[in-house]
């Protein structure tokens, strides 16, 4: 059992970026259309379609933390932050007029006019002064470097001991979406609890507490106020 990977590939800046995401094999899809034998077609296939989405982003998430680049990300958050700050720094350098892009010597009196879109220079005085008045606002470059500090924060945060196994709050998600398509999630009888047991070996979430994992989900899906 295990998630095909779909890859795709685009570009930016000239440059191939390479994207994937993870769907059900026709093997676990057969799996869970005999599991729920009995139910509403349509209703299995929105529980599949809601869970599949769930599994592919756990799936990236675990893809992280087990991949060996995670100090190498941290340093270019960091790298990325300081960056920032200097531009931040440069860009109310120009907006203040302390540093100009094209100082008096460059230009004469008819090159001040903000409204003349066929001189060279004025084009670029005028370009340079409103990036920097909207780079220099809060809901630009601030906000970027507000964020990367809170990334570089989170990233921080060391994980001690062994991993649970709904750390990432799979199980409740399953349970939510059970509820909503299949019916009342059970945690002795019924497909639910084979039904996790089945999504954690999916994507390779071992660990002892998985039937912990499926009362507690169960218990927050009635406690928690959730959508039905």
């Amino acid at each position: 059992m295990i998630l095909k990977k779909h890859e795709w590939i685009s570009e930016i800046d000239g440059k191939p970026i390479t994207s994937h995401a993870y769907y059900f094999s026709p093997e676990e899809q057969t799996y869970f259309h005999e599991t729920l034998k009995g139910c509403e077609e349509q209703k299995v296939k929105a529980f599949m379609r809601e869970i599949e989405i769930y599994l592919d982003y756990t799936q990236r998430i675990l893809d992280h933390l087990n991949s060996k680049n995670r100090a190498a990300h941290r340093d270019k958050l960091f790298r990325l932050k300081t960056h920032y700050q200097a531009v931040y720094k440069n860009v109310l350098e120009i907006r203040s007029g302390r540093f100009q892009i094209l100082p008096p010597r460059q230009c004469d009196p008819s090159e001040w006019n903000f409204q003349d879109t066929k001189n060279t220079k004025v084009k670029v005085r005028r370009e340079i002064a409103f990036a920097a008045a909207i780079l220099s606002t809060p809901e630009y470059l601030q906000k970027i470097m507000e964020n990367l500090e809170t990334a570089l924060e989170i990233e921080k945060v060391k994980r001690g001991g062994g991993r649970k196994a709904d750390e990432f709050g799979l199980a409740l998600q399953i349970a939510k979406s059970f509820k909503r398509n299949i019916g009342i999630p059970r945690p002795w009888s019924g497909p639910f609890p084979n039904i996790i047991i089945y999504c954690f070996d999916i994507i390779g979430i071992k660990g002892n507490d998985r039937t912990r994992a499926i009362r507690q989900a169960i218990k927050n899906c009635f406690t928690l106020n959730s959508p039905k």
